[in-house]
């Protein structure tokens, strides 16, 4: 078999990257948990509104880890346009528009909420007379319209028909040798068409000024939301826009991929750790807990003398 180096991936480094996804997924969940508790218990009266909206974000990040860590682990064929994964439901030979269309809809959802958490706020501090001020009919249908298309792109992924005989004749229309991911689980491949450039241009361009708009709307009237979202949004944004650039103009190869994918999936530990790090109340509930486990030690170690001394004592009046 005539493999082309950079566009094969072994058994041991897929192993190696699965051992990976399982860290990341074990090391993502223990600061959701933190995250979680802090957003239900520790949040102040006053921000019940966007608690709600980072609640609604915190969950669909921890759902979308265990679809990308655990149940799908994709591997992104860069420059190609294709993919096959090796997680848990990929092994059973399930259609792989499943865990496509899984994988899209809770990237959507994060999107979403990041979205309107963004326009929410913004709405709350903007005057009534500007002309920034969304009207409440218009605003309604925005919500509608933007939770809509999440379960909307599901369904369409879910039912779109996979032809694995095209799969495999578009395997063969690029340079480097893409058979191998037949064994590897589920997999497709797409023919790299002028449609298909097409359709890369217009995702990046709709990425980047998602990712210009939704982080400049509210930077001069809320800073803290802002830095709570704007670095996830990033490690949302940027690796997808590489990856589809690196594909559009033909460069790269799996291995930009798989970095790329493993950035993305840094975007949940990372809006943990900058919600748990910037948001003041938390940030003090977390110094108390450290003071606390430090007191803790101390105490027994002062009750441990205290009983030895009292022995001591009563030995000597024996």
């Amino acid at each position: 078999m005539n493999i082309t180096p950079g566009y094969f991936v072994s058994l041991p480094h897929e192993q190696a990257l699965s051992t990976t996804l399982y860290i990341h997924y074990g090391i993502s969940c223990a600061l959701n948990a933190v995250a979680l508790y802090c957003l239900l218990r520790k949040t102040p009266d006053y921000m019940p509104s966007v608690r709600s909206y980072l609640l609604l974000i915190q969950t669909t990040m921890m759902l979308n880890d265990l679809v990308g860590d655990v149940l799908v682990q994709f591997v992104v064929l860069t420059p190609a346009v294709g993919f096959y994964c090796f997680g848990v439901v990929c092994r059973d030979g399930i259609p792989v528009n499943v865990p496509l269309a899984l994988f899209v809809a809770l990237g959507c959802l994060v999107a979403v909420g990041i979205t309107m958490c963004f326009v929410f706020k913004h709405q709350t501090v903007v005057p009534e007379t500007s002309l920034f001020k969304l009207n409440k009919l218009f605003y309604k249908l925005l919500h509608v319209g933007a939770w809509s298309a999440c379960p909307v792109g599901f369904i369409v992924l879910l039912v779109i028909p996979m032809d694995y005989n095209v799969s495999d004749r578009a395997m063969n229309t690029y340079p480097f040798h893409l058979q191998w991911i037949r064994d590897r689980g589920s997999y497709y491949v797409y023919e790299k068409t002028d449609h298909i450039r097409v359709a890369g241009v217009i995702m990046i361009a709709g990425l980047a000024i998602w990712l210009l708009i939704s982080n400049l709307i509210v930077w001069h009237v809320y800073y803290i939301l802002n830095q709570i979202l704007i670095v996830p949004s990033i490690f949302l944004c940027v690796p997808i826009i590489a990856t589809t650039i690196a594909t559009v103009a033909d460069f790269g190869n799996i291995d930009m991929g798989q970095v790329a994918t493993h950035i993305l999936l840094l975007h949940t530990p990372i809006h943990s750790i900058i919600l748990l790090a910037i948001t003041p109340v938390y940030r003090t509930f977390l110094r108390s807990c450290q003071l606390t486990s430090e007191k803790i030690p101390a105490a027994s170690v002062a009750s441990v003398t205290l009983g030895h001394s009292r022995g001591i004592a009563i030995s000597e009046r024996k």
